[in-house]
């Protein structure tokens, strides 16, 4: 994956997001969101952003506070200001000392990982739209 700075999607810390995000990139989330993410790339959460939902991402770094069930592909980083409160499924984990965790630990195969990555998947709708005009 190509880490240039313009592929790192971005949620302001006076902002709100509803709903679902997917991306091959990164994404860092400093305000509020509610919802799934579900990326390739790297996740963080920053010091004072919230997230409600489930959370699916190749690495994860969070100084905020996450309620809702975590799948990392990779490394899982907990700051010492992080407050996770759900089911964290990884493949490597890291806490320091003072971060919260409220729900259960487990390691997760890359297959199971996959297989969760590929229920988010959304289709694009340009493609989509292709399909169905080759249809008629």
């Amino acid at each position: 994956m190509d880490n240039n700075v313009n592929e790192i999607s971005r949620l302001a810390s006076s902002s709100f997001q509803s709903g679902n995000f997917y991306s091959q990139q990164d994404y860092r989330i400093d305000g509020v969101l509610e919802g799934v993410v579900c990326t390739a790339g790297r996740v963080v959460i920053g010091q004072g952003a919230y997230v409600k939902g489930e959370i699916v991402c190749t690495s994860l770094d969070v100084w905020g506070e996450v309620h809702g069930d975590i799948f990392v592909k990779d490394v899982a980083t907990l700051k010492s200001s992080a407050i996770v409160e759900g089911n964290l499924s990884f493949d490597r984990l890291q806490v320091e000392i003072g971060a919260q965790l409220l729900g259960t630990c487990a390691r997760i195969d890359p297959d199971s990982f996959e297989s969760r990555m590929q229920s988010h998947a959304p289709k694009d709708p340009r493609v989509a739209a292709k399909e169905e005009k080759q249809t008629d």
